[in-house]
């Protein structure tokens, strides 16, 4: 009989948020890894022509990829500050390096759109000025991940790239992104602008902009006119092709999208002072940009200076009267922001820092070289500056142009806000408030913890009319304009918002209440007997929030690496840090069930790798037999192996290359597919009505999710459901096999279980790297570093073809065409997944096979048609540790074989009868060969702080029982004895006077 501590366990944790197990299964903290197992065969060119009858298999080393988290070493603490210390330095390991790698809290990106409804007017004329209308707001999540970190000079600088990403967020929007505005059309002034100087090309994109202005299938607000309506997600991220740059081939290239911001990118190489030392008065401050200590866009040195931090982080014990720099990237230089007043931010006293209207004012003396004229004659106002050159530098990358577009783009405060007056009137509507429209920021000065604030920018763009030389104006659309006009028009504007996050502001709270408290406490002294009396008090409540609060460690946070064996003999191991984080999560049926998607993304890891990214195997090549699989079944097959055989004999072409069999690749390159590949980059006709205009191909995907999970939570009096999945992808069954059976959706995910497993139940997980669900089967009682497990295991019916579960898995009801013991056919699956990989149209018909690794269950023969393989249960078996009271799993891996079917084409044609591929031409019709590609480990190695506190919360139990009753004891005993001897001096004193 298994003793059940039933505070701690049955109450630990239905997957609500709040509840001890929300934030990590959220975002796990303990340490997983992705280990990818690389297989390489240099019999390939034999075995090929027909001289080896088998493939010799060798391991070339192992990808390992992390999932998620902060050091393993770490320090628990209850806020960002530590009994009022100081805040540490930015050296990894210290209270804030993780928040600033990664942010925790929510920041948010929101785009306030304009519309012009009043454009056709304006633009013929009849209105002098144009009416601005707000559309809308399109709120994005913004996540911050800081890589490629490189600390330097004694870890008092450090290195690093900011990757910003933004997820539309529906709560905090009231515009969706396929919402409609007008808009200046800045693409067509772009290209007038280009071109004003190229007298001929000036004429023909002049010409071509009137006759597709002048079509019929253009409206007056199409791609051709001054001002043209377009979806506001597209303004933003340019998502579909543009019909202006689709006529202006030679000006573009193949470049056909355009966007005026750019998403899941970085912007640019930070190095920064860290702050270590006996002071953080320099921590978080720039020291340089992209490897210079100065710009090179403005008029000299003084405007090209980088100064201050990026505005997430500033140094410790700031002086109110001084002033904080930003720098910038957005609006191309550094600006400065001073204290405007002392403010409450829900009970912690902050000071409000506020970018003044000097800022932009063109004759204030920070400002004199932002203008190249001297005398201010030609410069644009206040309130106004000319980021043109620097965006034109940012579109010429994003776009990968020659030459660069000559763009018109201004920044300003939202609405005009401190511009001159004639500015503002100059667009109907607008009425700037400093509350709504100025950048701020609430900074704790103590910390230098920033605890809300807003970011705002509002960028336009010059529209204007060009005329020829004869004075008549270039495009019909304007031609009732006088010659010379020119208007400043906004577009949008932007304001990065840190909204007032409970957690911050408690934890500068939290800190300081600690801070009081110690000083008191150092000076109060309480007496034995009531120290054990308040003791045991307290350990009675304790013991409640023991019961309520099981936190398995501090806030430590899951690792999880995925290393992948490469079969090459060689001893470097790469490896990838994985990182996972729910999102979108919501509650449904009184928080019974929740939904969610869960985003992995890798990080190369080179502590737990052997071997590096960049290092090759020789593999199958799966894209071939791929496109010559779905040329067969278009009846294209004879033209592709034409292409492909011509390829193949090239003198740019090795034995090895793209158009043979077996080829030789980068490791990272065939998971993730890094870098175009040859077979698809050619363009050849075959290859093209295929692929399209696709030239990267893996068989892995990176920062993205498997899709909508709805599961149960466990909220109720029972865990006994905890983290089964009700739905995947708003369906209670998948698509891929032959009946319902086979199409149930059964388990988990395999990441939590119910609390109070009984040991002979079967352990399901739902897992859609191999299509399916599977059941685990306790094996034995297991001892993991003092802690009491039952091992439970993937066993051999798994995957056996008659095994009564497993009957729909296969087509054909006598199993005579079905592949055999061990192995699944997931093509259709994955045909679905590299469809929505490479955006295609239709599927390719890729062949792709399941398996333990080494094939490990499958029979005899398929193990034996590898030379080298030796499948070993304790290397090669799923298996979990599992703790049955809390539904804890304490180690583990989940582990899978990737496979492909090769074959030879064979025509049966009078044009092409025999092999079609010239590099198989000694192999014999209907030939065909089932080749390993890779195995994949899911680990959950034993963690010391995770089993730790699976201990620590058994000795917990007991012994807060047992001392909250002794402590009460002792006390009660102590209370007697002190009024026994109150009693007994009270005597001896009476007795003392009687006798006097």
């Amino acid at each position: 009989m298994r003793f059940v501590y039933p505070v701690i366990y049955n109450n630990m944790a239905s997957l609500v948020e709040g509840s001890p197990v929300y934030e990590e299964w959220v975002e796990p903290d303990y340490p997983i890894y992705m280990k990818y197992h690389f297989f390489t065969y240099n019999n390939s060119r034999e075995f090929i022509a027909g001289e080896d009858p088998k493939p010799i298999v060798e391991y070339a080393g192992i990808l390992s990829y992390r999932f998620v988290g902060p050091p393993e070493s770490q320090t628990c603490y209850s806020g960002i500050r530590i009994s009022g210390t100081r805040m540490a330095s930015l050296v990894e390991g210290s209270p804030v390096y993780e928040k600033w790698v990664e942010p925790d809290y929510p920041i948010y990106m929101k785009y306030h759109f304009f519309t012009y409804n009043n454009s056709r007017e304006f633009i013929a004329g009849e209105d002098p000025k144009p009416i601005v209308e707000y559309a809308g707001i399109l709120s994005y999540r913004e996540y911050h991940e800081k890589y490629d970190i490189e600390f330097e000079n004694d870890d008092k600088k450090v290195k690093y790239f900011n990757n910003k990403s933004y997820v539309y967020d529906n709560e905090t929007s009231s515009m969706l992104e396929t919402d409609t505005v007008i808009v200046p059309n800045i693409v067509m002034f772009t290209l007038m602008a280009t071109t004003q100087n190229f007298l001929t090309k000036s004429i023909w994109v002049s010409k071509t902009i009137n006759e597709l202005y002048g079509s019929e299938n253009f409206t007056k607000s199409n791609a051709a006119s001054p001002f043209y309506e377009v979806e506001a997600a597209d303004l933003l991220w340019g998502l579909y092709p543009n019909a202006l740059l689709e006529a202006f081939p030679f000006l573009v290239g193949d470049n056909t999208k355009f966007g005026l911001q750019v998403n899941n990118t970085n912007d640019g190489l930070y190095e920064i002072y860290t702050g270590k030392g006996d002071s953080n008065a320099n921590r978080g401050v720039v020291d340089q940009w992209n490897n210079a200590s100065h710009l090179t866009y403005w008029y000299n040195e003084t405007c090209n200076m980088i100064n201050g931090t990026d505005g997430t982080i500033y140094p410790t014990d700031v002086a109110k009267d001084d002033r904080l720099y930003i720098f910038n990237t957005q609006i191309c230089r550094s600006i400065f922001l001073i204290s405007e007043k002392d403010e409450d931010v829900n009970g912690v006293s902050t000071t409000k820092y506020v970018a003044p209207r000097e800022v932009f004012e063109v004759d204030f003396e920070d400002n004199v070289c932002f203008c190249e004229d001297a005398d201010y004659s030609n410069c644009l106002g206040d309130g106004l500056l000319d980021v043109s050159q620097c965006y034109q530098e940012l579109i010429q990358q994003q776009m990968d142009l020659f030459l660069p577009l000559s763009i018109s783009l201004v920044v300003s405060s939202p609405e005009f806000l401190y511009a001159d007056n004639d500015t503002i009137a100059s667009i109907v509507n607008f009425d700037p408030n400093p509350e709504y429209h100025e950048t701020y920021l609430n900074l704790d000065l103590d910390s230098g913890i920033i605890l809300t604030g807003a970011k705002r920018i509002q960028l336009n763009t010059y529209i204007k009319k060009y005329s020829n030389i004869l004075g008549n104006s270039k495009l019909d659309s304007m031609e009732n304009l006088p010659e010379g006009w020119k208007y400043l028009i906004p577009l949008f504007w932007g304001e990065e918002v840190l909204p007032v996050d409970d957690s911050l502001v408690g934890s500068v709270k939290q800190s300081e209440r600690v801070t009081i408290a110690v000083l008191v406490l150092s000076y109060i002294s309480i007496g034995v007997g009531v120290v054990l009396l308040i003791a045991a008090i307290a350990l009675v409540f304790y013991y409640k929030a023991v019961g309520k609060v099981t936190d398995v460690n501090c806030s430590s946070q899951n690792y999880y690496v995925r290393q992948l064996f490469f079969f090459l003999l060689k001893n470097r191991k790469p490896i990838f840090g994985e990182y996972q984080e729910k999102y979108d999560i919501e509650y449904e049926s009184d928080d019974k069930k929740v939904k969610y998607y869960n985003n992995k993304w890798y990080v190369f890891d080179d502590e737990t790798s052997s071997m590096a990214e960049n290092d090759t195997v020789i593999v199958p090549n799966i894209l071939m037999f791929t496109i010559m699989e779905t040329a067969e079944k278009l009846g294209l097959a004879s033209v592709a192996a034409i292409e492909i055989n011509l390829m193949y004999k090239s003198e740019n072409f090795t034995e090895s290359n793209a158009a043979s069999p077996f080829y030789e690749v980068e490791a990272a390159d065939l998971l993730w597919g890094l870098y175009p590949n040859a077979l698809l980059e050619l363009e050849l006709e075959a290859l093209s009505v295929l692929v399209g205009d696709n030239t990267k191909f893996g068989l892995q995907v990176n920062n993205t999710n498997d899709g909508l999970y709805e599961i149960y939570t466990g909220k109720g009096d029972s865990n006994e459901n905890r983290g089964v999945v009700d739905q995947w992808n708003n369906a209670s069954h998948l698509t891929y096999w032959y009946n319902e059976t086979c199409n149930m959706i059964n388990g988990t995910d395999g990441t939590i279980y119910p609390t109070d497993v009984a040991k002979d139940d079967r352990l399901y997980i739902f897992n859609t790297q191999i299509c399916r669900s599977i059941f685990l089967i306790s094996e034995k009682d297991e001892d993991v570093n003092g802690v009491s497990t039952t091992k439970y295991v993937a066993p051999s019916e798994v995957f056996e073809v008659d095994f009564e579960d497993n009957v729909c898995f296969c087509e054909d009801a006598d199993y005579s065409n079905c592949l055999g013991d061990g192995l699944l056919d997931v093509s259709q699956c994955y045909q679905e997944l590299i469809q929505q990989q490479m955006g295609l149209s239709t599927p390719l018909y890729l062949s792709l096979v399941v398996s333990s690794p080494e094939f490990l269950y499958a029979d005899n023969y398929t193990i034996d048609s590898i030379v080298n393989f030796d499948p070993n249960p304790e290397h090669h078996e799923t298996y979990l540790n599992l703790d049955l009271d809390s539904g804890i799993i304490l180690t583990g891996a989940k582990r899978i074989q990737l496979n492909t079917y090769i074959k030879q084409y064979w025509g049966t044609s009078f044009f092409s009868k025999g092999p079609l591929l010239d590099s198989m031409e000694n192999l014999p019709e209907g030939w065909k060969y089932l080749i390993p590609l890779f195995w994949g480990e899911e680990v959950l190695p034993e963690d010391d702080s995770l089993v730790g506190s699976v201990k620590q919360s058994e000795r917990v139990t007991i012994a807060v029982l047992v001392l909250s009753y002794i402590s009460i004891g002792v006390g009660v005993v102590l209370l007697i004895a002190a009024i026994a001897l109150v009693f007994y001096s009270s005597t001896i004193v009476n007795k003392t006077i009687t006798v006097a």
